[in-house]
């Protein structure tokens, strides 16, 4: 959805988790912050945040958008710059 929006091939890569962090400590992030961010992966790939809740109406008074619809309004950010 984002490649054909964008004009060009857009690849997820899934970097290791362990990858992620030990270049984040070698671009020179606080270590408080990359247990911080360490964290909230974990919190994020586990059950405990798979639940559905209104936070977002509450928070934005809409309700949230779907994925197509949300790619499709922003399609221009997705779309290469010439330097």
């Amino acid at each position: 959805m984002i490649s054909k929006s964008a004009g060009h091939q857009v690849d997820y890569v899934d970097m290791p988790l362990d990858e992620f962090f030990n270049r984040s400590a070698l671009v020179g992030l606080p270590d408080n912050v990359i247990r911080h961010h360490e964290e909230v992966h974990r919190f994020l790939r586990s059950e405990l945040a798979s639940c559905v809740s209104l936070d977002v109406e509450r928070v934005l008074g809409r309700s949230p958008h779907d994925f197509v619809p949300f790619v499709l309004e922003h399609a221009v950010l997705w779309k290469r710059t010439a330097a």
